[in-house]
């Protein structure tokens, strides 16, 4: 499992970010490419934010 993803899936650090955003975090979706250096990770959230 990617650490990015895997930060997400700790349930202290998970509910703190969701406080701080005022959402509830539905889905994860996180990929890499070494060799470019990129990274993105995109939420699913409710309620979706404004």
């Amino acid at each position: 499992m990617c650490f990015l993803r895997s930060v997400y899936y700790r349930l202290s650090i998970k509910e703190k970010f969701e406080s701080l955003i005022g959402a509830k975090v539905l889905r994860l979706f996180s990929d890499i490419n070494i060799e470019e250096d990129i990274a993105m990770t995109v939420l699913s959230l409710s309620p979706p934010l404004s």
